[in-house]
């Protein structure tokens, strides 16, 4: 009997697993835990504000923006290359923010539970949102004719305990991105498109590399962060809302649009004649990614949700 390809089904975090960026929230947790002190050490500088980590965030691109020839080609001269150089290009400032995240932790010792743990009060409370379809069916995951998809979330995210304590557990999923807690991801750090694409491979490589053939990839994302890993995958579905799109949802629709590259709704999936053209699909959440039959590989369905 043949045996199936191993399926990897590699999904972003922010915006894509969830409605909105949690960065705020997540940014919000060393004040909250200086404050929370008891008893309060009067001894010890508050730590920088989520707001405060965001406006240097701001002052920093705004700098670059103003100096960097890249800039202003991105919109004059433009190309799907041009466009992720410039993308690329931010990695020291994405990494300077970071950094600068990893000192507001430290200031105050927040410890690993206590992040998860206010990952878990920020979905409980309202806070942060959780995209439909995301957690279904209790953690049963994906099969591949009786094979178990290998699930991972690779992020420009800062700390996989908020990742699963947003998820509400680990429930067999590999989660890759920086960490406040113990530093960045790998050797080289987790920031820019370039980065997440080296990183997809080397899952591929890793599972070519256990005996299990060349894996059938299934990558979600919505912004141009995941653009380079949309592109590369077997199936590349972007998170797209209804109505207003966010900045990040925005921009890619218009890199995508601009460079001629196909994306039609995931509803459509296994309808559109899409011949050699390369092509993306687009779905609000993920009980649409379900029901399309995208993850239906080899005539098995490959789950009932995402995990």
């Amino acid at each position: 009997m043949h045996e199936p390809n191993p399926l990897l089904l590699v999904l972003d975090f922010d915006s894509t697993l969830t409605t909105t960026s949690t960065l705020p929230e997540f940014l919000s947790i060393p004040t909250t835990v200086f404050h929370c002190a008891s008893p309060p050490n009067p001894t010890n500088a508050p730590p920088a504000t989520a707001d405060a980590l965001a406006a240097a965030y701001v002052a920093d691109l705004e700098q670059y923006h103003a100096t960097n020839p890249l800039s202003s080609q991105f919109h004059t001269h433009f190309s799907l290359a041009t466009a992720l150089s410039h993308h690329n290009s931010l990695r020291a400032i994405e990494r300077a923010s970071f950094l600068r995240g990893v000192e507001a932790f430290k200031a105050v010792r927040v410890t690993e539970e206590g992040i998860r743990e206010a990952g878990k009060r920020a979905v409980g409370d309202g806070r942060v949102v959780v995209r439909r379809g995301v957690r279904g069916d209790g953690g049963k995951g994906f099969e591949n004719g009786g094979r178990r998809a290998q699930v991972h979330v690779l992020s420009v995210a800062w700390s996989p305990a908020w990742i699963y304590g947003v998820l509400g557990g680990e429930m067999g999923v590999h989660v890759v991105c920086n960490d406040v807690l113990l530093g960045e991801a790998g050797e080289q750090g987790l920031y820019v498109a370039a980065d997440k694409l080296r990183c997809l491979r080397g899952l591929v490589a890793a599972e070519k590399g256990g005996g299990g053939g060349k894996p059938w990839v299934i990558y979600v994302g919505d912004s141009v962060t995941d653009l380079e890993c949309l592109l590369e995958a077997d199936v590349g579905i972007v998170v797209r809302d209804e109505g207003a799109l966010g900045s990040e949802q925005r921009e890619l629709r218009e890199v995508l649009g601009r460079a001629g590259v196909g994306t039609y709704w995931v509803g459509e999936f296994g309808e559109v004649q899409t011949g050699e053209e390369r092509v993306l699909w687009w779905a609000r959440d993920f009980e649409e990614v379900v029901a399309s039959g995208c993850l239906v590989l080899e005539g098995k369905i490959l789950g009932r949700s995402v995990w």
